[in-house]
Formats: structure tokens, sequence, C-alpha cells
């Protein structure tokens, strides 16, 4: 059978616009997980987004799934601004599938594979109903490679891979439009991590999807993005085409978190900040790196720092970025 590609046309698939999400903790202090953050998803294209876990980078997920609500901003889906709500939220989720960090958590143990991968057609009936969709579950559960032997099994039957695969046939199954993809190989083994990721390659070039891949793993977002999000305290702090990200880095945290998985690579002329979690609950006044940054200046606490143009597609919210990126062309030398 065929499978119709979902993406096309020249909007984009998803756009976010100045989102804000906040949250009350215990104490009764409120602080913004995700603050003023916009992007945008070409059709076709996966979209990385990146940064240690409090970076706010699941709460941008939970927020275009529907779980939680924007304070302010604005999420456009092909075009048109969504309601979470209703019929609206229900057509939304339609075109919308998400695949799950921990894949035994995501799967009733008490359904067989080819009823957890029929559940979402029964329940969104069958998507949006067009020729070439993906009309079933066999279709779908050889695509992402659970041999039809495996259809009467129960998930603790599987592998950790194998739940993986049956996560993310159903996340498919509707064919959707976007992908929202959280942590999907962080509790892998490294071989079974790459042959997830090969698939998910693979499918969306079959689909003609699209991706947005939260992960705060450089290596998986270089194997499988076309453009990397870098978020640290709710905000973004470098954009750009992945290539251009990865090879000059130029906001000190992207540095750090290049040189943490390569100290002796990508890493050059970094200075590594001083600890992994940013103390305090309240985002600094000025930069939101500015307490950790050996960068870091007077001007620096001056007013929130926002994106500049940094090269062809590349943003970068820092003051210092031109005298940084000097630091590490000498240190290259």
């Amino acid at each position: 059978m065929s499978f119709r590609g979902s993406g096309g046309g020249i909007l984009n698939i998803l756009e976010a616009r100045r989102v804000t999400v906040s949250y009350r903790r215990p104490d009764g202090e409120q602080f913004k997980a995700v603050d003023d953050v916009s992007f945008d998803l070409p059709p076709n294209q996966a979209v990385g987004l990146i940064g240690e876990s409090g970076s706010g980078k699941s709460t941008v997920a939970r927020l275009l799934l529907g779980l939680v609500a924007a304070d302010s901003g604005q999420v456009i889906f092909r075009g048109k601004d969504v309601r979470f709500a209703g019929r609206d939220l229900a057509r939304y989720r339609r075109q919308v599938g998400v695949v799950f960090q921990e894949p035994f958590e995501s799967l009733n143990p008490a359904m067989t594979v080819r009823e957890l991968v029929g559940e979402p057609l029964k329940v969104q009936r069958s998507g949006r109903g067009t020729a070439g969709s993906p009309s079933s579950i066999s279709d779908v559960l050889s695509l992402v490679g659970i041999p039809a032997a495996l259809s009467d099994r129960y998930p603790g039957d599987l592998s950790g891979g194998q739940q993986q695969r049956v996560g993310i046939a159903r996340a498919i199954v509707n064919d959707p439009a976007l992908l929202v993809l959280d942590e999907p190989t962080s509790s892998l083994d490294v071989s079974t991590r790459a042959q997830i990721l090969n698939l998910l390659q693979r499918i969306k070039e079959t689909l003609s999807i699209s991706y947005l891949f939260i992960s705060h793993d450089m290596e998986t977002v270089a194997h499988l993005c076309d453009q990397i999000y870098v978020m640290y305290r709710g905000r973004v702090v470098e954009h750009g085409r992945v290539s251009d990200v990865l090879d000059n880095p130029l906001h000190p945290y992207t540095q750090a978190l290049i040189a943490a998985r390569d100290p002796h690579g990508a890493g050059v002329g970094t200075r590594l900040l001083p600890d992994l979690v940013g103390s305090g609950v309240t985002a600094p006044a000025g930069c939101v790196l500015e307490p950790r940054c050996p960068y870091r200046e007077e001007s620096c606490r001056n007013g929130v720092v926002n994106l500049s143009d940094a090269g062809l597609e590349h943003q970068v919210a820092c003051i210092k970025f031109r005298e940084i990126a000097e630091v590490r062309n000498r240190s290259s030398l």
C-alpha cells in the first residue's frame, strides 16, 4: 500500500509565537517554565529542541499536546490559530502524534500489540479518513519493523526497542502531519537507540512527516534534525541549522552542552560552566545564563537579551557572541 505524505505547501506545519507558560510552586512562588518562546516547524523537517532538565522543553511538548495552557502567545497549526478546546482540540490531536520517553509506561500492559496500535483508530475515527492513509494495523506494524508474529503479544513480552516501535506505530497509525518526540531514545541502549533513530528517519521520509524532537543529547539531534533550538531556563538562547550550530556554537550554554559530550573536540575554546543546574527559581532580569556565564559582564544584567542575527538562519541570545567566536577561532588555530 502507499502512505500519503502529510506536509506540503509553503506554510509551516506549526508555529509558536511568543509563548509563555507559568507554574506555581508549592511555596506559592510563580516561575516561567517557558518564557516568550517562538519557533517554526517547516513541512517535512525535523526540528530539535534541546537543553538540560528544567530548560522548559518538555513543557513546550505538553503545550503542543494541549496538556497545559499558555499564559500568552499563540500556537499556529497549518496557518490557523489553535484553540485547545472542544472539537478544535480533537481535530488538532488527530493530526499530531506523540512518542514518549519510556515506551513501557505509555503502553497498556493488558492490551496486545494489535489492540494497542488499533486503539487510536477507534478513538479518533480513523484520523482524517483520507485516501492513502494507513488503513491497516498490519501495514503500520510492518513499517515500524514489528513482525506479524508479535501482533498478539503483550508489551511485557517485548524488548525495550520493540516497545518503542509499538509506541511509534500508535503515533503514526492515524497518519498525522506532525510527531512530537519527547526523548524517545533516552531509555534505550546505544545499539537500539541507533536503530530507532534510523527508523524515525525512514518514517519521516516515507510519510513526509514533520518532527519536533525533544532531547538533551546533541548527538541524537545531529543524527535526525534539520534545525535546532537550544533552550535554557525557559528561553531560546540559540537557533539555527544543525550543522551551523554544532560546528559554530556561539552561545556559551550551547558550547557547554557540546563540550560536555565531546570535551576534546567540539568544545575547543569553550569555558565550562561552573555547575550543571542553575540556582534559584526566579530567572535573572538580564541574560538568563548570566549567573553561570564565564564571559559575563555588568551589561549582561541590564534587560532581557533577545535573539540576534549571527549569520544566515543563525540566531543567538548573547551580547558578546562575536567576542566569544573570536576566542573559539584563536583556540582552534
